[in-house]
C-alpha cells in the first residue's frame, strides 16, 4: 500500500511528532509512506523522518490550485508516485488538495478530524472536490482523534465513513518522583499560543500571582502566545523577568514541555494535541482548561481540570497541585496509566491502519 501524507503548514509544525510515530508505524506494517507539504516546513518535516518528503504550495486558494495541481503532480510523478492508494490530509488547509490529487488517482481520501470547528464546512468542502458524503463512487474515511469531536461530525450532519482513530505517544517508563521535590525549583510551562484569550490570561496572572510568592517556580511560555497576548509587559509589572522564559515556538520543540513538572493548558477550543499526550506520558501533571471536545483531557483521571474562566479558579487549582504532593503525584499515575491504555503508539498505527483497509474493501465491494 502506498499513502501520500498531505500537510498544511500549522500541523506540520505543530504535529511533527505524531506524524513521524504514525509513518514509522505504518511503514513496519508495509505501507509506503510519503509526505507534501508546503517549502516552509518541509525541512523540519524532513528531520528523523524514513519517507521521502516533497515540498509544494498544498494551500493553494482557488484561483491558484491548477497551477498548483500541475507542479504537484509534475513532482509525484518524478518521485515515482504516479498512483496511490491513500491520500490522507492533516489540517483544514490541505483538504482541498488532498481531494483533488486522490479524485484524480482515483486513491481513498482520508481526513483527519483533530479539532471540532472542522465539523460544520467539512461537509462542504468535500461535496465542492468530489467527495460527497453519503456517496459510494468515490472513498472517504474521516479519522478522528477524539470520540467527542466524532460527536461533532454527527451533529453536523456527517454520519458515514467516521472512524475513531485515538492519537498515541511514547510511554515507555512510569514516571517517578524527583528526590527533594518541595525543594527545588518547579517549572510550570504554559501550552497554547494565546489565541484563546480570556483563559490563557486568567490563568498566567493567576500563575504570576504565585510565583511572586515562590522564589522557587520557574515559567516557561511559548513566544508566539506571549507576543499575542502582550504577556511580558505582565512579566515586568511582576517583577518576574529572570524566572520567566519565552520558548520558540514550545509545541514544535517540546523539550521544555516534557521537562515540565506542571503543563498548564489554559485553552478549550475543541483541538486535539499531541503535546497534552507528550507532557502526560513523561510525567507532567497537567493542569487543563475544561474542553468538551477533547477526549483526553479527563477531571481528576489525566488533569485537573479549571472550569472557571477567572484567575481565583486557576490560582486555587495550581496552589492544590503545588502544596499537596499526594495529590500531584495521583494524578501523574493516573495520567500515565491512561496513556498506557488508550493512547498508544501501536494503537494509532493499528486504528489507523484498519480504517484505510476497511474502507478500500467495502469500497471495492460496492464497485
Amino acid at each position: 500500500m502506498k499513502a501520500l501524507f498531505v500537510l498544511d503548514a500549522r500541523f506540520a509544525a505543530s504535529e511533527r511528532g505524531l506524524l513521524r510515530r504514525l509513518s514509522i508505524g505504518l511503514s513496519s506494517e508495509g505501507v509506503e509512506v510519503t509526505f507534501l507539504c508546503p517549502p516552509s516546513v518541509a525541512g523540519a518535516i524532513s528531520e528523523g523522518m524514513l519517507s521521502s518528503v516533497i515540498a509544494a504550495n498544498v494551500e493553494a486558494g482557488q484561483l491558484e490550485r491548477w497551477s498548483a495541481k500541475r507542479v504537484i503532480r509534475e513532482s509525484l510523478t518524478a518521485a515515482g508516485l504516479d498512483e496511490c492508494d491513500v491520500v490522507h490530509a492533516f489540517g483544514g488547509k490541505s483538504i482541498a488538495m488532498a481531494a483533488e490529487i486522490a479524485r484524480g488517482m482515483d486513491a481513498l481520501l482520508a481526513v483527519e478530524v483533530w479539532r471540532a470547528r472542522m465539523a460544520p464546512r467539512l461537509r462542504a468542502t468535500l461535496d465542492a472536490h468530489g467527495f460527497k458524503h453519503g456517496a459510494a463512487v468515490r472513498p472517504l474515511v474521516l479519522c478522528v482523534p477524539s470520540s467527542l469531536i466524532a460527536k461533532r461530525l454527527e451533529e453536523a450532519g456527517i454520519n458515514a465513513g467516521i472512524r475513531v482513530t485515538p492519537w498515541g505517544v511514547h510511554a515507555p517508563a512510569p514516571p517517578e518522583t524527583p528526590a527533594g521535590a518541595a525543594r527545588r525549583n518547579q517549572a510550570i510551562v504554559f501550552a497554547g499560543r494565546g489565541l484563546d484569550g480570556k483563559r490563557y490570561l486568567a490563568a498566567f496572572d493567576a500563575v504570576c500571582s504565585l510565583a511572586r510568592e515562590r522564589p522557587n517556580v520557574l515559567l516557561f511560555v511559548d513566544a508566539v502566545a506571549s507576543h499575542r497576548l502582550q504577556l511580558w509587559k505582565r512579566v515586568v509589572a511582576s517583577g518576574l523577568q529572570s524566572r520567566v522564559t519565552l520558548v520558540g515556538d514550545l509545541e514544535a520543540t517540546r523539550d521544555a514541555a516534557l521537562a515540565a513538572d506542571l503543563f498548564v493548558h489554559p485553552e478549550a477550543r475543541g483541538e486535539c494535541r499531541s503535546i497534552l499526550l507528550d507532557a502526560m506520558a513523561t510525567g507532567a501533571c497537567v493542569i487543563a482548561a475544561k474542553d468538551p471536545d477533547v477526549s483526553w483531557i479527563i477531571g481528576d483521571e489525566t488533569a485537573k481540570v479549571v472550569r472557571s474562566d477567572y484567575s481565583d479558579g486557576w490560582r486555587s487549582a495550581v496552589t492544590d497541585v503545588l502544596d499537596h504532593t499526594a495529590v500531584r503525584e495521583d494524578l501523574r499515575q493516573r495520567a500515565f496509566a491512561h496513556i498506557r491504555q488508550h493512547h498508544t503508539v501501536s494503537g494509532y498505527v493499528t486504528t489507523t491502519l484498519d480504517a484505510y483497509e476497511s474502507t478500500l474493501a467495502a469500497h471495492a465491494q460496492r464497485s
